[in-house]
C-alpha cells in the first residue's frame, strides 16, 4: 500500500489537483495530505469533517459538493 518512491514523482503533476481528505482519517492522516499538497504545485487540499479514510462513502454529499465546485472552476 505504501509507495516510498511516490514523493519523488508528485512534483511532475502540472494540472489543477484536488486532494479530498477525511479529517478523521487514521490510516493516512491529513498531515500526509498536506505533504502531497506541498509537493504538487497546483494542488488544493480540502479536509472533510466527520469523514475518515473513505470520505466519498462516509460523507458523499460533502465530497460531491467539493468535487463539483472544483470541476466548475477547473473542468
Amino acid at each position: 500500500m505504501h509507495n516510498p518512491r511516490l514523493k519523488r514523482w508528485l512534483h511532475r503533476i502540472d494540472l489543477p489537483t484536488l486532494l479530498l481528505w477525511g479529517a478523521q482519517d487514521r490510516i493516512v492522516t491529513p498531515a500526509y495530505g498536506e505533504g502531497w499538497r506541498q509537493a504538487i504545485a497546483v494542488a488544493r487540499l480540502e479536509i472533510i469533517p466527520q469523514a475518515g479514510h473513505f470520505p466519498h462513502w462516509e460523507e458523499p454529499e460533502a465530497f460531491v459538493e467539493r468535487l463539483s465546485g472544483f470541476l466548475d472552476k477547473n473542468g
